[in-house]
């Protein structure tokens, strides 16, 4: 299995590479890394001596600095992944960003990224314009990284009987068969109990086909609300939803609601879509 790493190659950090490193031990998969470098923007160059000294870098002394700089994260991320047990697996893209994460996820089993990966020239609160555009058109699942998660001890499904919910909850099976003795909790969003009663027993039949630990939540309401106030509460734990955004309305929620759900919440959201 191969995990692809989203990375900005002119910010990175060994404490960066510590979530991605548990999530391929938990699926015995291959961490990739995909260092972004986007020699397509135009940058602004920098005061190598701080904004007091009022001297400015060069266009060419700018250059080098960043080649350094990436030359220097991508040992950094060598190293971390050497003393994590890792092999080290990296790739350099040059073009836009997006396109390239896009294009490169289409080999890969699953993208990690953060939903605070910008390449703007001004601040972005996640998710970025990147992380929305990926999540839309990403052509592998995607797993929205949390930064403070130490472990997993709980996972929650999201279902409202649609067949992109079930995609997701099917592909993280796959992915994950080592979470089979975790808890999971299907929280199956409806405005109507009678419809959830007549899926239950489907789903909760194939769940415990895979998990030895099941549980089934009725939420009633509005979904992104529902789903917001049950797992504000919870700890440790990662949450899967399917479609985001591949129509003006995705399975679930509006786009803005599921940006919403991905700031508020404070741990690995897994999207994927048919």
């Amino acid at each position: 299995m191969k995990i692809l790493l989203a990375i900005d190659a002119t910010n990175f950090n060994k404490e960066q590479l510590q979530f991605p490193a548990f999530i391929a031990k938990q699926a015995n998969a291959e961490l990739t890394a995909i260092f972004l470098e986007n020699l397509t923007e135009v940058y602004v160059p920098f005061s190598k001596y701080g904004h007091l000294a009022g001297y400015q870098l060069s266009e060419k002394e700018t250059d080098i600095i960043r080649k350094e700089t990436i030359e220097n994260n991508i040992e950094i991320y060598k190293q971390a992944c050497t003393e994590s047990g890792h092999s080290g697996n990296y790739t350099r893209a040059r073009g836009v960003p997006e396109d390239e994460t896009i294009e490169a996820s289409r080999f890969a089993d699953m993208l990690l990224m953060s939903d605070d990966l910008s390449f703007a020239l001004n601040y972005e609160q996640g998710p970025t314009r990147f992380a929305e555009e990926v999540l839309t058109h990403a052509q592998c699942a995607v797993m929205v990284m949390s930064k403070n998660i130490q472990e997993i001890n709980e996972v929650f499904f999201t279902s409202n009987g649609s067949s992109s919910s079930m995609y997701a909850i099917r592909q993280f099976t796959y992915l994950f068969p080592h979470f089979r003795d975790k808890k999971v909790t299907l929280l199956y969003v409806t405005k109507n109990e009678d419809e959830a009663t007549k899926h239950k027993r489907n789903i909760k039949e194939y769940l415990q086909h895979h998990y030895t630990n099941v549980e089934f939540k009725i939420l009633m309401g509005s979904p992104s609300a529902a789903i917001l106030s049950h797992l504000s509460k919870q700890k440790d734990c990662m949450v899967t939803f399917g479609a985001y955004g591949r129509s003006k309305i995705s399975q679930f929620f509006k786009k803005s609601k599921a940006g919403n759900i991905l700031k508020t919440l404070d741990m690995p959201v897994f999207i994927t879509h048919p």
